[in-house]
This record gives structure tokens, sequence and C-alpha cells, in this order.
């Protein structure tokens, strides 16, 4: 059975920042690896394969590879750590899948020379010579091997046996080096930049030391910034590779995707005040003409083969005059709106419209309707939160991981039956959470009840039951989300409150506005 497993793998120059949730590897370019069956690997095959990967001459250059891990821990806390023996990759898989996190690894090149140094041998028990001591480190009850400062001679490792008392980490010694292991790497790696830069270079021009990583002195090969990287995916545009500095488009130019490509197109049209209409949209082509008859303009790009960009491989400027001044453009589309202001649109939810219409007409002097400053905000949103569907095709797994990290919560829900498509639709939903649940049993034998309508794009009714506490506060206890406000909805609802809520709890009052759906409620639920 195939089991295939998806690494962010992060590469090239870049610096590794430490923000308040640990290590930040924005400042790299990350791409995706997909492994069939990565335990099947062993370290040493591991390497190679990135390096094949990677493109680099075998005979000159290898990877150093860290993983990124988080201790069981809340806010989680991201570290990295350099890992060369098998067992601890095997550990580290085992506890991704654990934690349910992502395969996130940093590959760094280095030269030869320096991997066959500080090669690390997968014996647990000792190291000889210059090669690095193997410190076991446990993180989340697996054991990792991380790299320490270079042993002299032979030395032995102890695995120190964790027993589950307090502020146990503070003792072991492999928990320490763990807390000390992002200096040592920063030390370790600038001895070595050191070494590898040309002997006759001046010690104390430090900063020029660091602008020439990019240069034949720096142990960077030359082929780490080939373009043609076969199935590497580019996902940020902060590389010279996919900036251009002026809103036209030239032949040759490479995008690092279509929407990059449309958009590119669109910012021109709106700066040379002319419009255009798309004759070849598809997965391979685009194609896009000058809406006055007779103009020359056009533009043609097209997907290469076996690649992931796209390519400008015709472009004609326009020989048509301009009659006046635009005050509306047809290419001003939503989905370039949500693109340009969509920063300023997540930052402050409650954008209003009228400020995305007053936006587009300062920066670039065309008016836009409400209609489209609305469609504007809604992609926006979807592509920072996801869509409608999507929330409540999540909403049963969200419901099962809620009970799963609150013991005694209490969840329900409610499909319709399948169509002639078996496809089924979202009806209704109750939850309340174990800590309420326990809560409820030393309150005031009380509860109000009250439903409100939903705004979104599926219409439907919220339900809710709070309680009161002895200090007079107020205490929610379940919520449920169904269609409408009605007898049948209302019946569900106290069903569950009764059997998940109150259970064996005598005497509960209600207090409700009298509903007629909840007058009928509560008079079909005294009978049963």
């Amino acid at each position: 059975m195939s089991n295939v497993t998806e690494f962010k793998v992060f590469y090239g120059p870049g610096e590794i920042r430490h923000g308040p949730n640990g290590v930040d590897l924005s400042s790299f370019s990350v791409t995706s690896l997909q492994v069939d069956n990565p335990e099947g690997y062993r370290m040493k095959q591991m390497i190679k394969r990135l390096t094949r990967w990677f493109q680099l001459d075998m005979d000159r250059f290898s990877v150093r590879v860290e993983l990124l891990h988080t201790k069981p821990a809340t806010p989680r806390f991201w570290e990295l750590a350099p890992v060369r023996t098998t067992t601890a990759w095997h550990n580290w898989l085992r506890w991704c899948r654990l934690m349910r996190t992502e395969f996130v690894m940093l590959v760094q090149v280095c030269p030869k020379e320096y991997y066959d140094k500080t090669q690390v041998e997968e014996s647990r028990s000792s190291v000889v010579g210059n090669v690095e001591e193997a410190v076991p480190v446990e993180i989340g009850g697996i054991n990792f091997e991380e790299t320490n400062a270079p042993a002299r001679g032979v030395t032995e490792t102890q695995n120190t046996v964790p027993e589950g008392y307090a502020d146990e980490g503070e003792e072991i010694e492999a928990v320490v080096a763990l807390l000390d292991l992002a200096d040592q790497n920063a030390l370790h790696e600038e001895e070595l930049l050191e070494e590898s830069i040309h002997n006759g270079g001046d010690a104390d021009d430090e900063e020029e030391e660091e602008v020439s990583q990019q240069s034949d002195d720096s142990p960077l090969p030359d082929e780490w910034n080939r373009r043609d990287k076969a199935s590497m995916v580019v996902h940020d545009v902060h590389r010279s590779q996919w900036e251009y500095g002026t809103n036209m488009i030239r032949v040759k130019q490479v995008f690092r995707n279509k929407s990059a490509l449309q958009e590119a197109v669109c910012l021109w049209a709106l700066s040379s005040m002319r419009e255009f209409w798309v004759k070849i949209s598809s997965q391979e082509k685009y194609a896009v003409y000058c809406k006055k008859p007779g103009c020359q303009f056009r533009v043609y790009a097209h997907k290469p083969k076996y690649e992931t960009h796209w390519e400008a491989s015709v472009v004609v400027n326009h020989s048509c005059q301009l009659e006046g001044v635009l005050t509306k453009h047809r290419n001003l589309t939503a989905a370039l709106i949500a693109s340009v202001m969509f920063t300023e649109i997540i930052e402050k939810r409650d954008f209003e419209c009228s400020y995305i219409m007053t936006a587009m007409r300062r920066q670039f002097k065309y008016n836009i309707t409400y209609l489209k400053a609305w469609r504007a905000k809604q992609l926006a949103m979807e592509k920072r939160f996801g869509t409608f569907e999507a929330s409540y095709c999540n909403l049963p797994r969200v419901l099962q991981v809620i009970k799963e990290k609150n013991p005694g919560t209490y969840t329900a829900f409610q499909e319709s039956e399948p169509d002639a498509n078996d496809v089924t639709t979202f009806e209704r939903a109750f939850f309340s959470l174990g800590t309420c649940i326990e809560s409820f049993r030393h309150c005031r034998p009380l509860l109000c009840v009250d439903g409100t309508f939903l705004t979104g794009k599926y219409k439907g009714q919220i339900l809710t039951a709070i309680g009161v506490d002895a200090n007079n506060q107020i205490l929610p206890l379940a919520f449920a989300f169904v269609e409408s406000e009605n007898r049948l909805c209302w019946l569900w609802f106290f069903r569950y409150i009764k059997y998940g809520v109150v259970g064996s709890h005598p005497n509960v009052c209600i207090i409700h506005d009298r509903h007629k759906g909840i007058l009928s409620a509560i008079k079909t639920l005294q009978q049963d």
C-alpha cells in the first residue's frame, strides 16, 4: 500500500529568524516534495535523494538537513534540529504523525568535504575522532539525536530515561542541550563560513563577507540558482526571478503561475488606460487582445512542458490611439481588487465597501460599483478563511477535535438523506463543552434559551442555552445550528440538553420568550 508523504522544504539563501513562536523560516524559498514511504529511507539515502533533487554535483556538494519540531505545550514553540542518523529521522516522522504537524525541513547546501567531516554514525553509544557527538533528546515521548559541540577522542553518551516528575527537564542534560542548540548551531555555522571564505580575504570586513555569500568564494553552488528545477514549485514571489519593476510585459518574462500572469496583464491594461478581452484561457495557454478593432496589441503566454511556471512568448504593443480618459475599466475585476486590497481587508474585517471604492479611485483613477467592491471583499475573505461550503464540510471534523481535546464534551451532528448522487446536506449540529457541563452541576437549576439568525451566505438559526452561577455570572452551556426556529428544531435542541447537559439534575427552570416552537417542544418533551 502506497504511503506518500508531502514534505515542505525550505532552501536557498535566507536567515533563520526567531520570533515569539520560535523559528521563522519565511526568508527562505519554499517548495514541496512528495516521498513514497519515507520510513523506508535511511538518512544517508534521504540526503542523497535531496542532493539529486536539487541537481547538485554529488562529487562536490551535499546538503545539511535540519528538521522543524516543537514540544507538546501550548502555545507551540518551534525549533530546528540538525539530524543525520536514521533513528532520529524515523523518530521525527513518527513524532510529526503523532502531533499531526506538517513535515517541515530546512535544506542547506554544503561542500562535500564538510559533509564527510561531520557525517554522524548511527550508533548511539559512541563517536570517534572529529565526528560530532550524538545527544539523545526526548521531545513529546520520542527520542531525537541532535549534534552537540565537536568531541575529541571517544565519548559515550548517556541515555537519560525521563521519570515524569515536575521540572524534570531542568535536570536532564539532553533537554538542556536542546535549549542551547540554536546558539551552538549559529556559532558553528559562522566558523564553517569563515573556513570556506578565501584565505586572502580581510577577516575584519564582516559586512563584505555577508554580502559575498552569493559569490564564487561561497560554498553556494551555481546550480542552486538555476531556473529549471524540474518538479520544484516556488510559492513565494519575493525573488528577483519573479519580480519586474515595470507595469509592462516582455517576451520571455516568467510568472510563477497563471494567476500572477493574469494580474500582470490587468495591471498593464490599467496603467495604459486600455481594455482587452481574453481569447484563450486554458490550463496550458493564455492569450488576450485589445478591445478596439484594428489594434495589433496581443499577449500570448504558455506553460512549458513539464514545468510549473508560465512564460510570455508573444508581446505586441498597442497601435490604437486614446480617444479620452476612461472613468471605468472592464479589466479592473473583483479578483484583482481582492489581490491588491487583501492586506487591508483582512487586517480590518469591518472594512466598508465605500472605502474600497475610494482606494481604487485613488490608486488606479477608476470608479467601481458598490457590488464589485462587495464581491472583492468576499473573495479576499474566502482566500484567507475559506469558503462557506468548506466551513460546513469541516464542521464534523471540528466537533470531533473539540470532543477529543475537551473530555466530557457532548456533540451531535445531523445530515439529510443521500440524494441520487449520494450527496448529503448539513441540517443540524449541537455541542456543549465538558467544562460547562461539569460547571452546571454546581449552578442554579436555571436555563435561559433563545435563538438568533445567521447573516452569512446560508441562512439558519443559532440556538443557545445559558446558566447562572452563584455569583450571578453567565455560564454558556450549549449551542446548536439549525435550519429554522420551529417546533422540531427546538425539540431536537431540548432533547440533547436534557440528556447531555442536565442529566439527572431535578426541577430545572427554563426562561424563554414564549415562542410557539419553544412552548410546543417543552410540552412534547414533558410527555416523553
